[in-house]
């Protein structure tokens, strides 16, 4: 997922959600390391195209960098959501 599809994402999530603009926000960072960490392994592309491996791997590796199990979890919740409504990205 590009820059600008993230982006576009979130503007209609925050159109079409009751979200906090605060985790609004939260989610499109989450969405960008995720991309980030798609392409550096190899699998860029879009985040609607990301699979249930790739979202535990990813999971996986953010548990191994030790990270508090909230971030951790947000994380996924924010990757899960981009996948569920497969952005037009």
């Amino acid at each position: 997922m590009g820059d600008d599809a993230i982006t576009t994402w979130v503007g209609s999530l925050a159109a079409q959600t009751d979200l906090a603009p605060a985790t609004v926000r939260l989610y499109a960072a989450d969405a960008r390391r995720f991309a980030a960490w798609l392409a550096a392994t190899g699998r860029a592309g879009p985040l609607a195209a990301a699979t249930l491996g790739d979202a535990q791997d990813y999971r996986d590796t953010l548990v191994t960098a030790r990270l508090a199990p909230a971030t951790v979890n947000r994380a996924s919740t924010s990757i899960g959501t981009g996948s569920r409504d497969k952005p037009a990205v």
